[in-house]
């Protein structure tokens, strides 16, 4: 195997290393993944759950992309047998429907149903664990051991679990008691959700909120300013997690986690305080104009980017200094907002839209190479305009608009070239402010926020079709419906039978 490494002088490994190695290792010829694969799927079964965003994820022929599961091994076998390897994307996909109906009447994971009839249902022909339904209408009622109704929405069920998702404990006897006895049990339930809410345990600081944001933010106490500030403060965690937190409460809209240009403070709630914000949980959230200061005790923790130039979270100081830190093109910042914020990960060839003459390798980094392009003809243009933002560079996570003419002696008279133009899902860009409101209306953003709150509450991904079914209603209406509100759409959730039925 062979490694590229994109950035030269790096702040530690905990500060995102092993991202650049991930990104840029080339996977052996033989097993290399096809990005149009999944569109090409969907083209020949449009009709399939799993193709609900337009494609299909990479996991339904792939364990861990380059790496083909089961499903995936039968396709390869009938695919252009003979034909010499790698195949030209042009022969992949003109193959690839043939191959794909060769072994229709298969059944790759051995749970007895054929593939053909797992994609009809929309579950995975190479897990065996996601299979469909039967549809016997036997229904054995109830468990035993609980007492639960297990052929549809149990309502007491459904109480116990709102507890503990959202208020982080199991109701009293005598709570449950006084359910049992409610004339209409989902008004009870509903006040229950709506308390839970407002709850420390849901909104206040490390509460379930600040736990969904740790993959998104990635705290690292050691290079923290503000309270409990490492031994070399950079930024100030803190903010983020108040903006993201703030974003996703009451009747605030989602998307501003990417478009704010405000930001967010957070004081203790007391008594004779009169909080302008949103409150719970002892703790009061304010929009602000300007957050932090430069005081002994907090240290630098000032925010610097102007308000014209705010992205939400994607331009505060944090994540900046954080992701960017050294680097000319910032790479794994505009990676990690595609992973976090929209859920698409680059490493595992998700979210591919290549841009033609891309990538131009204006940091010489050796990425035009076949077992690189494929990934940067996407990730290049995506991290444009992430380019005048400095990270651990001064001003600190500041705006520059001629930043990079300070890199030209390391890395090369081109580098002051790299435009500030970029583009994402295919859209051309001016600027991150434009490259945050495409990101936060598009379907993707509207997926990955529900599905974030999907795996909170179940633990993993939907899988059967019926959780498919309430899980890609829940995610369009987030757009439409709820109009990103997460509250709103949480509540529909929890009236969903994937959550009712124990």
């Amino acid at each position: 195997m062979k490694f590229r490494w994109h950035w030269g002088l790096t702040f530690g490994m905990a500060a995102g290393s092993l991202l650049a190695l991930v990104f840029l290792w080339k996977p052996p010829q033989h097993a290399q993944a096809q990005p149009s694969a999944p569109g090409a799927l969907c083209q020949l079964y449009p009709e399939s759950p799993l193709c609900s965003s337009g494609s299909v994820a990479c996991t339904t022929c792939h364990s861990t992309p380059p790496a083909l599961n089961d499903f995936g091994r039968q396709i390869q076998e009938k695919l252009l047998p003979g034909q010499p390897r790698p195949l030209k994307s042009a022969d992949f996909e003109q193959g690839l429907k043939d191959a794909l109906k060769a072994v229709e009447s298969m059944d790759a994971d051995g749970d007895g149903v054929s593939n053909l009839d797992e994609l009809k249902a929309g579950t995975l022909p190479g897990n065996a664990s996601s299979k469909p339904d039967t549809g016997s209408g036997s229904c054995k009622k109830p468990v035993d051991k609980y007492g639960w109704d297990t052929c549809g929405v149990d309502l007491r069920y459904v109480f116990k679990k709102v507890n503990l998702d959202f208020c982080g404990k199991s109701p009293t006897y005598e709570a449950i008691e006084e359910f049992d006895k409610s004339a209409d049990k989902k008004a009870a339930i509903m006040t229950k959700f709506k308390a839970c809410l407002d709850s420390k345990y849901w909104m206040g600081e490390n509460g379930a909120l600040w736990r969904m944001a740790h993959s998104k933010i990635r705290p690292l106490v050691a290079i923290k300013s503000g309270p409990g500030a490492g031994p070399i403060p950079l930024a100030d965690y803190n903010h983020d997690y108040y903006l993201f937190t703030y974003s996703q409460i009451d009747d605030h809209d989602a998307r501003d986690i990417l478009k704010a240009q405000y930001y967010v403070s957070m004081a203790p709630l007391k008594d004779d305080a009169l909080c302008k914000g949103s409150q719970g949980g002892g703790v009061c959230y304010t929009e602000v104009d300007s957050l932090g200061g430069n005081t002994r005790d907090e240290g630098d923790s000032r925010q610097n980017t102007a308000k014209s130039r705010r992205a939400g979270i994607l331009t505060m100081r944090w994540n900046l200094v954080f992701f960017t830190m050294f680097n000319a093109v910032p790479r794994a910042t505009a990676a990690q907002a595609y992973r976090a914020y929209l859920g698409l990960d680059i490493a595992r060839m998700e979210g591919l839209f290549p841009v033609r003459n891309e990538p131009a390798d204006y940091d010489n980094k050796d990425v035009r190479t076949a077992g690189c392009a494929s990934c940067h003809s996407t990730l290049d243009p995506l991290s444009y305009p992430f380019s005048r933002y400095n990270g651990i560079r001064a001003p600190f996570a500041g705006y520059d608009g001629a930043r990079l003419k300070a890199f030209v002696a390391n890395e090369g008279s081109r580098i002051q070239y790299v435009p500030e133009a970029g583009v994402i899902f295919g859209k051309r860009v001016a600027n991150l402010v434009e490259w945050a409101d495409v990101a936060a209306n598009s379907d993707q953003f509207a997926r990955a926020t529900v599905l974030d709150y999907w795996k909170m509450l179940f633990g993993h991904k939907p899988i059967q079709p019926t959780a498919l079914r309430d899980y890609e209603t829940l995610w369009r209406n987030f757009k439409t419906t709820y109009n990103y509100r997460v509250e709103k759409m949480l509540e529909a959730l929890i009236q969903t039978e994937a959550y009712g039925a124990p």
